[in-house]
């Protein structure tokens, strides 16, 4: 079955790959204060989810740089953290090793969690919109998966952007940041194109040197899925969660809905 699955949509998990592959080096421009951003988050997932749920050992799927997972380190808990990018992976072991944290790092696709362990996480995190980068029949698959590494009574928590305000407004472009780095102004921002079923993300960096007073521009693109509110509670409650919720953080965008399911 998970066989079938990646035959059939190889060139999505190989475009996945490489987009980020080849991002990895730019990655830390998407975000303005990145370390404050992951800093804050985690402690208000802490507070909010962790602590009341006597949380211990947690799973990130595509945990990318890996700078959220490190905050959760620094806060006492067990983390692994998977990714399809290898050259992520390499700058998440990176970060865990600067910042004098113990954290678990494998190079793994969310349809294929066996090797990561079984009933073995009191919680699995998939934050970022990462989960949108599958086709909507394998996310469906990928929470079953998601489920099977979680302890009974283990939390899932999976985030996404609100794609149904974003088909219904169908924004053309997003601001993402502006900071100085050097001599250069450093501005980030998406374009999207819209079709039947996903959206294409262009991510354009440009780079402008005030000594020089020129422009160097890096563009990547990626095709995200449009997985809407009813089609995420559904997968859910097909993988066996239950006590369902939404919720929206105070440090998260205000774009992001976040899903939290318990393993019945």
């Amino acid at each position: 079955m998970v066989w079938m699955m990646l035959q059939q949509n190889e060139s999505i998990y190989q475009s996945i790959e490489d987009f980020y592959d080849h991002l990895s080096d730019y990655y830390h421009y998407l975000f303005c204060n990145i370390g404050d951003f992951n800093r804050n988050l985690a402690q208000e997932i802490d507070t909010k989810i962790l602590k009341p749920h006597k949380i211990r050992k947690i799973l990130e799927c595509a945990c990318g740089t890996g700078h959220f997972l490190v905050e959760l380190a620094k806060l006492g808990y067990e983390v692994t953290g998977i990714d399809l990018s290898n050259n992520l992976l390499e700058q998440a072991k990176s970060n865990a090793r600067k910042s004098g944290v113990k954290a678990n790092f494998a190079h793994a696709n969310m349809l294929n969690l066996s090797n990561i362990g079984q009933d073995e996480f009191d919680f699995v995190i998939c934050r970022g919109n990462s989960i949108p980068h599958l086709p909507v029949q394998d996310i469906s698959f990928a929470i079953k998966n998601m489920s099977s590494v979680l302890k009974r009574g283990g939390i899932c928590y999976i985030d996404t952007r609100d794609f149904d305000l974003a088909l219904r407004e169908k924004p053309l472009f997003e601001f993402r940041s502006h900071f100085r780095e050097n001599s250069d102004d450093v501005i980030v921002y998406y374009i999207f194109d819209y079709h039947e079923d996903y959206r294409t993300c262009h991510v354009v960096l440009n780079f402008f040197n005030r000594t020089t007073n020129t422009i160097i521009s890096k563009h990547f693109s990626i095709d995200v899925f449009n997985i809407l509110e009813s089609e995420m509670r559904t997968a859910l409650k097909k993988a066996g969660f239950k006590d369902i919720e939404k919720l929206k953080l105070d440090n998260d965008f205000d774009y992001i809905n976040t899903y939290l399911g318990v393993k019945g």
